[in-house]
């Protein structure tokens, strides 16, 4: 082929040939040298990739998406002859050989504002789509061919690198003249990056004749379309629910949906472990599978690193060389979502081994991640472990209600901690036992979460001044009130707090607590959150009080950083003492804050939590439950219809499963806790256009979890996915 080829300009408009191959080329580029006069408007050449203007006149040749450097033109070819060389080109560099088949990364392209409002779309060209089913394997076969022309006013079309489109086996290709009869200045391309909402990426080449030249790549401009995420805490079984909920069935029947799993390994939990909210958020946000401080801490007992913990070994000398005494805190049950209690057993086999004369365990009952009435159990199981160690005594027993409230209601939390410190509560009688008294609170329906303090061993137990406290939960955001109040970082309410405390905990509840952390955090990202902010997008988390740390804290990679770009709002929740008294809370206040944040059409992406599935549940209050879903299901109805009026795609899912099972299905009895059902993904839009692949059953892919949702948004939004994030887009490939 000769170097100073020239598109023919007398080919037939009409019927145009679209003359490209790709060939193996050393990587060198060639000096581009123009063939003709300088005043000729017919042939522009670029010398540098700051010159945008591609052809004044509209020659027959093809933009093709992604070229690598050594792409030529080679005149008269057929259309399928060149698909054909071009697909055996991507399957060559979809394998594994990076010194044959090294293609340079693309650079960014970064213009120089984004600060000009939206103008008016531009339109570019008629669009050609070829849609090729290619199987991709070694020396794959071409199974069919399709063209299909349409007319269309566009913007640009989305489509991913050579790289990705080389792992796909049914890929869509797009085809277009490259701004036909546009002569496009610096200016006025960013111009068209603004004006264009569908607009991800734009890749200009200059074709002179030689080879393809490739400009540097703007990844990312505005996204292809703008998402609102909304979380509910309901499986799967939500949306065949018999109760006539409208928007369950107008979503779960009119667009595409399909189950995630949101518990167990698929979530970072231990194998069969049901999910839980911070849990659920993380995997959400992270894009990955964040493996959890339960796992972190089970592995660390079975390796026997825990008892070497040099923060917990601190800790215990602290006691040792102090006043002898250590105060063991925490939710006692084997829920696994805030503690458990073999952690505990850990704690006590360590300040064994490191000879603290005194320890103390304060019990926090349950109730809510397990049975209503599991205390007693799980107090038996302790005493007896105490008995079978010889060490260890139990000080006080309180529910979880009023030792780790979230909701700043300091009220109950004061209850708890006149109970540690003052002794104030229910004397355990010399005749009976722990166990006993909490017996005695059932039969007058008092259930663990409810139980008021009881004190055991009398004075001994009290927290006094100078003593050694360890709060083993691992979740933070129901510790933070009471390690509060008793690090004194705060006096919202007036407390008689023992003075000279020293206080470490099991993780760490706050970035700004100074106590000494056993397992710190790990760091991650890139999250979606941040991730979204670099790439410019404007993005608002919306929950009320009961979910405010769930979208924010826990989304976003359990920092409490708020990203650029990112706004917050947090719709109070209702002040009652359970929320099967008020089962709407306040779902429709976070509904309509998110309807007016689309509606305004100022951000690109909208993430809220709608509460009362996952907190009437947790009541084990069936009619209530009923109640809340549908105040649910309403408010998704008002986002619906705000998303649908704005262009926006709507995507639900739910952090773990909790209402559709209100009852144990063996005994009948409320079932309080979450469930390990998978949760359901659901996305509005086009369900020609826009629908979810299904899992493979061939053991070579993971079944879709909740790690997968973020890449989703992403591929939804027409964004790139970072590398950080492991999971993938659950998006059907077209």
């Amino acid at each position: 082929m000769s170097s100073n080829y020239h598109p023919s300009s007398t080919q037939s408009s009409q019927n145009p040939t679209y003359p490209f191959a790709v060939g193996r080329l050393p990587r060198t580029k060639p000096v581009m040298k123009r063939s003709t006069p300088s005043n000729s408007r017919d042939h522009m050449h670029r010398t540098s990739p700051q010159m945008h203007r591609p052809l004044r006149r509209c020659h027959p040749y093809k933009r093709i998406r992604y070229a690598p450097s050594h792409a030529i033109i080679e005149p008269q070819q057929p259309l399928q002859d060149d698909i054909r060389r071009f697909l055996e080109a991507i399957a060559l560099l979809g394998r594994n050989d990076e010194q044959k088949h090294d293609i340079p990364e693309p650079q960014p392209w970064t213009f120089s504002s984004r600060s000009q409002g939206r103008l008016e779309r531009v339109v570019l060209s008629i669009i050609t789509s070829i849609t090729i089913d290619y199987d991709y394997q070694e020396g794959g076969e071409f199974k069919d061919i399709k063209c299909l022309e349409e007319e269309k006013t566009i913007t640009l079309t989305v489509l991913r690198s050579l790289r990705v489109l080389a792992c796909n086996r049914i890929t869509r290709f797009a085809f277009d003249h490259p701004f036909q009869a546009l002569n496009l200045s610096d200016e006025d391309i960013e111009k068209l990056v603004l004006a264009s909402p569908n607009l991800q990426e734009l890749e200009l080449f200059h074709v002179p004749g030689y080879f393809i030249e490739k400009l540097p790549l703007p990844y990312i401009f505005r996204p292809n379309k703008p998402a609102d995420l909304t979380h509910l805490d309901l499986g799967h079984s939500w949306l065949d629910a018999d109760e006539a909920y409208k928007f369950a069935q107008l979503l779960g029947q009119d667009h595409s949906h399909r189950k995630v799993a949101a518990h167990g390994t698929a979530v970072g939990l231990s194998d069969g472990l049901m999910g839980n909210s911070e849990v659920g958020h993380l995997n959400i946000g992270a894009g990955r599978i964040v493996w959890q401080d339960i796992v972190r801490i089970d592995v660390s007992i079975k390796k026997k690193e825990f008892h070497k913990n040099k923060v917990i070994l601190e800790s215990m000398e602290r006691a040792k060389k102090g006043n002898g005494r250590l105060h063991l805190l925490g939710l006692i049950s084997d829920g696994g979502v805030h503690s458990h209690i073999n952690h505990l057993f850990a704690l006590l086999e360590t300040a064994k081994e490191a000879g603290v004369p005194h320890t103390y365990v304060h019990f926090f009952g349950d109730g809510r991640d397990t049975a209503p009435r599991s205390a007693s159990k799980y107090c038996q199981e302790l005493l007896d472990f105490m008995k079978k160690e010889e060490y260890g005594e139990l000080a006080t027993i309180t529910g979880r209600y009023y030792a780790m409230d979230r909701d700043k209601r300091w009220e109950r939390v004061k209850t708890a901690v006149d109970g540690l410190v003052k002794g104030e509560g229910e004397s355990v009688s010399e005749k009976g036992t722990a166990v006993d008294a909490i017996e005695a609170n059932y039969k007058k329906d008092v259930t663990d979460e409810f139980l008021k303090p009881i004190i055991v061993n009398g004075d001994e137990g009290k927290i006094k001044d100078g003593d050694t406290l360890f709060f083993f939960n691992y979740r933070s955001d129901r510790m933070r009130e009471i390690t509060t109040l008793f690090g004194k970082l705060d006096t919202p309410i007036e407390l008689d707090i023992p003075k000279d405390l020293h206080i470490t905990t099991m993780s760490r509840y706050n970035a700004e607590y100074p106590f000494p952390v056993a397992f710190l955090p790990q760091g991650m990202s890139n999250v979606l959150a941040e991730w979204l902010s670099k790439q410019g997008v404007k993005q608002a988390h919306v929950a009320e009080t009961e979910k405010y740390a769930h979208v924010t804290f826990f989304f976003n990679g359990g920092v409490e950083k708020q990203f650029e770009n990112e706004e917050r709002h947090m719709i109070p929740s209702p002040k009652v003492p359970t929320y099967d008294k008020d089962p709407k809370m306040s779902v429709k206040g976070v509904a309509e804050k998110v309807a007016e944040l689309v509606q305004a059409d100022e951000h690109e992406f909208v993430m809220c939590n709608f509460a009362p599935p996952d907190m009437v549940g947790h009541t084990g209050v069936y009619d209530a439950a009923v109640e809340a879903i549908g105040h649910t299901d309403e408010a998704v109805g008002i986002v619906y219809k705000a998303c649908q009026e704005k262009g926006y795609i709507l995507l639900i899912t739910a952090d773990h499963g909790n209402a559709e099972q209100m009852k144990n299905l063996e005994t009948g009895a409320p079932h309080t806790a979450h469930t390990t059902n998978p949760v359901p993904l659901i996305m509005t839009g086009d369900p020609k256009k826009l629908w979810f692949s299904d899992d493979k059953n061939d053991g070579e892919q993971e079944p879709g979890a909740l790690c997968d949702v973020a890449p989703t948004v992403l591929d939804v939004m027409g964004l790139p996915k970072p590398e950080e994030m492991s999971g993938r887009s659950l998006l059907a490939q077209a």
